[in-house]
């Protein structure tokens, strides 16, 4: 014997169908160029020029220059231009590194007399009258 299909199935080709051609009508799918053109840009409003950006940027690096007093303007003092003539963050000077012990290290003390545990409970012990 033949197993019957499922008449489930039909329904749900129906419904996939149907959803398609809602979301179709609902939107407009259809109506709308599949890819849209860009926008068009006006040629008046483009921007300056290159000879007019130069001009800019010189006009901008004279009036932010530092002025440098030289040997004969010595009693003339530079133009401020709120850059500063030194570094603001200095470099660490280089040495050498210089370990110091530790004293409240507890790596190898149990067999030292001079460590730090024994001289706090020796005073300990004197303050408490042992």
């Amino acid at each position: 014997m033949k197993a019957k299909k499922s008449n489930a199935m039909w329904g749900v080709g129906l419904f996939l169908i149907l959803g398609v051609l809602y979301f179709l009508n609902a939107t407009d799918f259809l109506s709308k160029p599949l890819f849209p053109e860009a926008p068009k840009q006006d040629t008046a409003q483009a921007g300056p020029t290159k000879e007019q950006t130069n001009s800019m940027l010189t006009e901008r690096v004279k009036k932010n220059r530092i002025q440098v007093v030289e040997p004969g303007q010595e009693g003339r003092a530079p133009a401020q231009t709120g850059i500063p003539s030194t570094a603001a963050i200095f470099k660490p000077k280089e040495q050498k590194y210089k370990p110091v012990p530790n004293e409240t290290a507890t790596s190898a003390q149990w067999y030292k007399k001079d460590n730090y545990v024994d001289k706090q409970s020796e005073n300990v012990k004197k303050k408490r009258g042992y």
